[in-house]
């Protein structure tokens, strides 16, 4: 291509995909890591074992594995800037939906399992392998 065709972006314009995406990986990696940290605690609060926090952990990990592939080709068909922008806002009512769910075990895995769906979504490392 030559110069004349591409459109040539500066500052904030040019940082801000990255700055997005940087960002929106930072919160779920945070996020996938602080439930591993707070399980003594889960347990104590939620009155619940060891076995059931960890359930709810590795059903988290399984749904957002499974559905990678799913949000990698939604990114492609869609296109990636619309499919990141929903991923995140779904990321994010889950996120604030989920703490005024109670401490039962399902809302507590309802909760995880809707953040699960979205996070393949929120994930820029995917979006370009089809």
């Amino acid at each position: 291509m030559s110069e004349d065709t591409t459109e040539k972006r500066s500052g904030l314009a040019f940082w801000t995909p990255l700055i997005a995406a940087s960002l929106a990986l930072f919160i779920v990696v945070v996020d996938s890591t602080m439930m591993n940290v707070a399980v003594p605690t889960i347990v104590k609060d939620l009155k619940t074992n060891v076995t059931a926090v960890q359930g709810v952990i590795a059903l988290y990990s399984l749904v957002m594995a499974s559905l990678m592939l799913v949000g990698s080709k939604l990114g492609a068909v869609n296109g990636v800037k619309k499919v990141f922008i929903i991923g995140v806002l779904i990321y994010g009512v889950g996120t604030l939906v989920r703490p005024s769910a109670g401490t039962s075990p399902f809302s507590s895995w309802a909760g995880r399992c809707w953040k699960a769906l979205a996070q393949p979504w929120c994930c820029p490392w995917h979006m370009r392998c089809w």
